[in-house]
């Protein structure tokens, strides 16, 4: 299934204050165009892509990859929180529709919300890497 371009948006958002996921085989890529937003990709090996927009299959070209930013999983996520020294005081689901998630990070407890679990997590990255 594809990703809502408001989720890509985040994740090109994150790449561009400097969070990095490794590029390795099975990893989503996601590349934002003007004219109709997001394609997204499969890293298939060291040289080849396939579009999920397309089905094409196309060689990989290292000196592209400044265009390409990764589509993290939650795992990849929920490192990258622990990387940058913060830690998750709860979660909560509230009404079945919002996620609620408190972050302690230099001392402070910051609450982020939003009804999708994985653009929650990179809500968070976003404040974190902004600092």
């Amino acid at each position: 299934m594809l990703n809502q371009n408001s989720f890509l948006d985040k994740c090109q958002q994150l790449h561009n204050l400097g969070c990095e996921f490794t590029i390795e085989p099975g990893v989503r890529l996601g590349r934002g165009f003007a004219d109709y937003g997001y394609e997204e990709f499969y890293f298939l090996n060291t040289k080849k892509t396939v579009s999920l927009f397309t089905g094409q299959v196309s060689d990989w070209q290292p000196v592209h990859q400044k265009f390409f930013f990764v589509i993290p999983d939650q795992f990849s996520l929920l490192n990258q929180i622990s990387l940058k020294e913060a830690e998750i005081v709860s979660v909560q689901y509230l009404d079945q529709r919002d996620w609620v998630i408190v972050v302690s990070h230099q001392t402070r407890e910051t609450r982020f919300e939003n009804a999708e679990f994985d653009l929650l997590l990179i809500e968070i990255l976003i404040f974190l890497y902004g600092k």
